[in-house]
């Protein structure tokens, strides 16, 4: 935890450094798609069972040619379900927001200038940094009703400290934003690029299942129902709305029938991570000077 917090003061304190010399920001917008990794996926490949839309709005203040500081706002959703990679007997599902904000640094590995005079007018880059993002993932129950997760805990982390082998999750999490992307201006001002966008996150509850033990059904369903209700769906599958059986009774079947007791709910060994992909435009604002020296696309000279 020490190693993170030095990594998020020297990102910061770089940015802040790279910002107090800009003289040009490109302002751009993302539009595209967002999806996840975790343990719901049984190969990674499969990410793209979980994709849904995401935007991003950016700013990016250009140092010089090679290298500027990137402050965004990334929305996305993401979202998994059993029933996509033949698990339909557990028969789990979970969809969540996330709204992210951020900056990185970003390096162009070849050097941009939108007016081809100090650079190419095209370049791919790479950038790292830092970003804060929220999350809350929920589900459908059995009666259409939308159940937040975090909120039930599914896994016993509102049961007394004796009964529970977990403790509730943060909702608010610190993520390390990887990137990569090529961009070309069209004209000096307006910019078109494609983003590849990584998250390396430090939770694996993204998606509400985590490497936590399966606890007592009774003690489980005394807490909370809907939690009894939404541990191991399994139940549902066979489940006849007419017959004489209770939802709860049902479940607490199909979860002794199936031994879940003391079990793992996940052999996973590696934190949730998410993603985005964008198609960007971006706009240059230029003459932003203050006070120091500008080539014509407006960066410092060193």
């Amino acid at each position: 935890m020490k190693l993170l917090y030095r990594y998020i003061l020297s990102a910061a304190l770089f940015c802040f450094s790279l910002t107090s010399h800009s003289q040009n920001i490109e302002a751009g917008l993302g539009l595209g798609i967002s999806g996840y990794n975790g343990d719901f996926l049984p190969e990674v490949s499969q990410f793209t069972k979980t994709i849904y839309g995401a935007g991003q709005l950016s700013a990016l203040i250009h140092f010089n040619e090679r290298l500027g500081t990137q402050f965004f706002l990334s929305l996305g959703r993401v979202g998994a379900d059993d029933k996509d990679f033949g698990r339909e007997d557990r028969n789990l599902s979970f969809i969540t927001n996330i709204t992210e904000l951020g900056g990185r640094a970003i390096f162009n590995v070849i050097p941009f200038d939108p007016y081809g005079e100090y650079g190419r007018k095209f370049t791919f880059y790479i950038g790292a940094g830092v970003s804060a993002y929220k999350f809350n993932p929920y589900t459908t129950n059995h009666q259409g009703q939308k159940v937040f997760l975090q909120e039930v805990g599914t896994a016993g982390q509102y049961l007394p400290d004796e009964m529970s082998t977990s403790k509730p999750y943060s909702l608010f999490g610190v993520g390390i934003p990887v990137t990569g992307g090529i961009k070309w201006a069209v004209t000096p001002q307006l910019i078109l690029g494609l983003e590849i966008d990584y998250r390396h996150i430090f939770t694996d509850y993204i998606d509400d299942f985590g490497r936590d033990r399966y606890p007592a059904f009774d003690d489980l369903a005394l807490s909370n129902d809907q939690a009894a209700l939404l541990i191991d769906r399994g139940w549902e599958v066979s489940y006849d709305p007419n017959s004489n059986i209770s939802p709860i009774d049902a479940a607490k079947q199909s979860y002794e029938n199936m031994e879940l007791e003391g079990l793992l709910r996940s052999s996973g060994s590696y934190d949730d991570s998410f993603g985005f992909i964008f198609l960007k435009v971006s706009y240059i604002l230029e003459d932003l000077s203050f006070g120091f020296g500008k080539s014509r696309f407006g960066c410092y000279q060193f």
